[in-house]
């Protein structure tokens, strides 16, 4: 089965909650008139969330990380729709994990017995564990030089550090049920960053650094052509 067949796989059984979303948000009533686009956009999502969680958070989990992939590739300067389909099947089992994790998570540090040391058990295992395992699973999937991986990792702890508070608040305060939304909203850049950097290329910073050496070299023949050619003149004068 190719790649596409199991990205369709994964779509077909999911495009229902999309169908939900779109009747949310079309079909609003007389009380939901008084709320902006925003508020009932968030009304609407939760709704789909509510009825379909799982399939809600793969859907979420392949337009974010496609997104991040948009954003890093426009940065490389190519587009590679091969790759597209690469990292949305990613998003898609992204958001199965993160949905069952979570759920284990929150079983074992139930919120009501919370102190405020634990979310930082939970960022620990999301860290330690799963951010290891996506970085892995991203290696894998999009084709990437497996020399990239610790140079991978390195970029989406940066991310991390850079989101704990985000983070600790989410773990801290928010349902189960919303985690994986707020964590996709970070997985925006994290997405970007990762994609970066697990498709560099070895040897192309030293390629272009050869470049500029022989543009200068290059240069410097012709400057001192052109003084020659400037003393050839001058005595051909006299």
């Amino acid at each position: 089965m190719s790649l596409r067949s199991l990205v369709l796989f994964l779509l077909l059984p999911s495009l229902d909650s999309l169908f939900l979303f779109w009747q949310q948000w079309r079909n609003h009533d007389k009380h939901d008139r008084k709320r902006n686009g925003l508020q009932r956009l968030a009304v609407a999502y939760d709704n789909v969330l509510r009825r379909y969680p799982i399939r809600t958070k793969m859907i979420t989990g392949a337009l974010v990380e496609m997104a991040g992939d948009r954003m890093a590739q426009r940065i490389e300067g190519t587009y590679s729709i091969k790759r597209t389909f690469q990292v949305c099947f990613d998003g898609l089992l992204t958001g199965i994990v993160l949905h069952h994790v979570y759920a284990i998570q929150d079983k074992v540090f139930p919120r009501p017995t919370f102190a405020w040391w634990v979310p930082f058990c939970h960022i620990l295992v999301d860290e330690a564990l799963v951010d290891p395992a996506f970085v892995a699973t991203f290696v894998a999937l999009t084709d990437s030089d497996w020399n990239r991986y610790f140079p991978t990792i390195l970029a989406s702890k940066t991310i991390a550090l850079s989101t704990l508070p985000v983070q600790y608040l989410n773990f801290r305060y928010n349902p189960v049920r919303y985690r994986v939304f707020v964590v996709n909203i970070i997985d925006v850049i994290w997405s970007a960053a990762v994609s970066f950097s697990a498709h560099q290329k070895e040897g192309v910073h030293s390629d272009s650094v050869r470049n500029k050496e022989n543009l200068f070299v290059t240069l410097d023949e012709r400057h001192s052509i052109h003084q020659e050619q400037s003393q050839y003149t001058t005595i051909s004068s006299l």
